[in-house]
């Protein structure tokens, strides 16, 4: 024995509960003493790296020859790595490769601490346990009468209990005869209580907790709210990880006033530009008798071969049961649906792509209009150059309308054909010019004019010139900045003859006045081509910060810009009929401090400088934590004027709150209301939010999370 701590490298497998290698022995550096291990102990003939080495400290330290066991005690400290055990004596049979370890054990690693009365470890098998044993388990406090490791990262627990709190009393905790913990996976539970500050709440016969950020089957928070149309909500959802590239979530809200409204969501993603979604929700409202679903599938597929397909089918009962628990204002405000399906095959020189489309107006937006394309196929041939520095393009498309409100259902095909050629003349990075030039030819065929069809023929014309650029550095202004002004002019020119297209069929139209159609991007719009003869100047300012860090290397952010773009039709000029000056276009975005922000774009009136269209948002950062946003938006056609504000703010210390109201100035009318709080206490989060819409239900939910911190 020696009355002195040793620290000695004895060469056995130690702690199967550690996963440890074989231990190095070595003399002491200490003066000769004696020596109860025998020298002819088993060693490896090599130093084992020291990684991989098992440093043991005690007091004391034995080995016993006639029986091989090891014996230890006195401030027992294993190391292997950065996994760590104590206790105050340790036993280890080199016969059997069974040891013990106990009084004040502890174990202790980066992610886990756990304390007991004893240990009982097999080197061998690897398998340990732990008796009267607590601490903590990766970011979960667990504590059992027998805690046994039977897998390197799965542990069975009896008569154990979990929770993520510090407390003495947890603020909460489960409770369970038989758990069985998959580190870095899920805990099972056999007949778990849920207690609340040391009072039992409610039982479960069996229960799922995953006990990882991460991709884990198991059961999410429940939800708890209420709307003043249909009652009391109660919402359970179950996450399914099937596999690395497809999960789900399968749920259920029980509604007071209406019933049990069901829900699934699947989704899958197999390759980068290969992945989908399935959406699906049913109601049976017993007040009404009325039977309410959505059926909605989006899938990307990428087949090879420069093959690709795009799909979506949205199908909705009469009464759309989207709008009918809408949470954002786009399902509130939406007015119809789409699907559709496209396969497109890509080669070097263009793309053809065959597709079929169906859009239904929703009956309870006020609108049930059906338009279908049944099918459609269109060529795209990619610029291809030609002698003499040409380029050469087309665009053409076939389109069978189906069925629609136009023309009381009547079929109406069309054919379409836009070959053009290209110009471009290049002087980087000084100016770009290309000049375009084209003829739309277009086919109708229906069955109620005469012969039963109609060919139009429309030349087109383009000019575009870029630049010249002017770059401009400003330094000094800013400490540790270099401030870089860029100033682009452009030139767009379309030229378009006046062509009678009286008799052909329409497919679809859209209101100019809504949709402030550009006179330059008429081209996209087969039906109606209207003649042009028109050019826009287009004016570009942009300022730029750039800087250096210390380690040497530079940064560019855009801190601020302004465009500035206006129009002239020269036909309406010539003959003196309408407008002539189109309206002036502005776009401004500030960014020059990291605190507040704006951002703005308006179009005005050429002759009265009305606003026609405005958008203006900006934010502020108050204090860590808090922010104010203001939106105000408004135009003449149809005449609207909203404005939006929100504010986030940390008001105590794990409470955040925000409030956003949605007001229509244009009817002196508040439209909506919400407030939403936050609370992140130690080992659970609070969620409470409540909506009110002047054209809807008004909504409290309420929900804790205890799992997934």
């Amino acid at each position: 024995m020696s009355a002195h701590a040793w620290l000695v490298y004895v060469c056995v497998w130690l702690v199967g509960q550690m996963g440890l290698p074989c231990l190095y022995a070595s003399p002491p550096t200490a003066p000769p003493a004696p020596q109860t291990t025998p020298s002819d102990a088993p060693c490896p003939a090599t130093v084992p790296a020291e990684h991989e080495r098992v440093v043991l400290h005690a007091e004391t330290l034995e080995y016993v020859e006639s029986t091989k066991r090891l014996l230890a005690s006195g401030h027992v400290r294993v190391t292997y790595g950065d996994k760590h055990l104590f206790a105050d004596q340790l036993e280890l049979s080199a016969a059997s490769n069974m040891g013990t370890a106990w009084g004040h054990v502890r174990f202790v690693t980066p992610e886990d601490d756990l304390q007991a009365e004893r240990l009982d470890f097999d080197v061998t098998t690897g398998r340990g346990v732990l008796y009267e044993a607590s601490g903590k388990v990766t970011k979960y406090h667990i504590a059992g009468t027998r805690i046994e490791r039977l897998e390197p990262r799965v542990l069975a627990v009896q008569h154990g209990r979990v929770t993520s709190c510090t407390s003495r009393v947890p603020e909460w905790e489960l409770r369970s005869a038989d758990a069985r913990i998959g580190l870095g996976d899920y805990m099972t539970m056999k007949h778990p209580s849920f207690w609340i500050k040391g009072v039992p709440v409610f039982y479960l016969p069996y229960f799922i907790l995953p006990i990882k950020d991460k991709r884990t089957t198991g059961l999410l928070p429940p939800r708890l709210g209420f709307n003043n149309q249909f009652g009391t909500v109660l919402g359970q959802e179950f996450f399914w990880a099937a596999t690395n590239w497809l999960d789900a979530t399968v749920g259920v809200e029980y509604l007071s006033k209406s019933g049990m409204k069901p829900e699934v969501e699947l989704r899958y993603a197999l390759d980068p530009a290969s992945d989908g979604q399935l959406k699906a929700a049913f109601l049976h409202d017993r007040r009404t008798g009325e039977d309410l679903y959505r059926v909605f599938l989006q899938q990307r597929q990428d087949f090879g071969w420069g093959i690709r397909g795009l799909s979506q089918i949205d199908v909705r009962s009469d009464t759309d049961i989207v709008r009918r628990f809408s949470r954002t204002l786009a399902e509130e405000s939406s007015i119809r649906t789409a699907s559709f399906a496209a396969v497109t095959k890509l080669f070097p020189f263009g793309g053809v792509t065959f597709e079929g489309a169906s859009y239904d107006g929703i009956p309870d937006s006020g609108t049930s209009e059906q338009v279908r394309y049944v099918p459609r196929l269109s060529w795209q041939q990619f610029p291809t150059r030609l002698p003499g520095g040409l380029l050469w393009a087309l665009e053409s498309s076939y389109a069978r309308l189906n069925a629609s409100t136009i023309l009381d259902n009547t079929p109406v095909q069309r054919l379409e054909l836009f070959p053009r050629l290209v110009l471009p003349l290049l002087a980087p990075p000084w100016f770009g010019l290309a000049l375009t030039g084209g003829m739309h030819e277009t086919l109708y065929d229906h069955r109620l004019t005469g012969a039963g069809w109609t060919a139009r023929h429309v030349p087109e014309g383009r000019l575009d010139l870029d630049g010249p650029t002017f770059r401009r550095r400003f330094t000094g202004l800013v400490d540790g900045q270099t401030l870089i002004h860029v100033v682009t002019p452009r030139l767009a020119y379309r030229y378009v003859p006046s062509v009678s297209q009286e008799r052909l069929p329409p497919f679809l139209t859209l209101n100019e006045d809504i949709h402030f159609l550009d006179p330059l991007n008429n081209m996209t719009l087969i039906d109606r081509i209207k003649a042009a003869n028109y050019a826009k100047v287009s004016l570009s300012n942009r300022l730029y910060a750039q800087s250096s860090t210390t380690s040497g290397t530079r940064s560019v952010r855009e801190v601020a810009h302004l465009l500035l773009s206006q129009g002239v039709d020269w036909r309406q000029l010539t003959d003196g009929s309408g407008q002539p000056v189109g309206p002036l276009d502005v776009d401004l975005t500030l960014r020059l401090w990291p605190r507040w922000w704006l951002e703005s774009s308006l179009r005005l009136a050429p002759t009265t400088a009305t606003l026609q269209e405005v958008l203006v948002r900006g934010g502020l950062q108050l204090w860590s934590g808090s922010a104010l946003t203001l939106t105000s938006y408004q135009r003449q056609t149809p005449h609207v004027h909203y404005l939006q504000g929100a504010v986030q703010m940390r008001v105590l210390e794990g409470i955040q709150v925000s409030y956003n109201v949605r007001y229509d100035a244009l009817n002196d009318a508040v439209r909506e209301h919400a407030v939403a709080v936050h609370y992140q206490g130690v080992c659970y989060t609070i969620d409470a939010s409540w909506r009110m819409r002047q054209a809807g239900s008004t909504d409290f939910v309420f929900q804790i999370n205890i799992f997934n911190l």
